[in-house]
């Protein structure tokens, strides 16, 4: 409180519920397309007591594309004064 309360060099407090958690969640959505997949790589690595021995690595891919500032309020409708 004693930095909102502050006269001189007052800040702004933010409170951050359940609303407004899904609005932040929501253009986060709009701003960043999320991609990913999923590659299974087979080894055999020779033999082990006469047996092939064989392993599996899964290799897991995060693709993000974001968009600019400028291409979201594009996509928002932004007024000039709003940018």
């Amino acid at each position: 409180m004693k930095i909102a309360l502050d006269g001189d060099n007052g800040m702004d407090l933010v409170t951050i519920d359940a609303d407004l958690e899904e609005v932040i969640r929501s253009v986060f959505g709009d701003m960043n397309q999320i991609e990913y997949h999923l590659e299974k790589i087979k080894y055999e690595d020779g033999s082990l007591k006469n047996k092939t021995v064989t392993t599996y690595e899964t290799v897991f891919y995060i693709t993000i594309t974001s968009r600019t500032a400028e291409e979201q309020a594009a996509e928002y409708s932004f007024a000039n004064d709003q940018n």
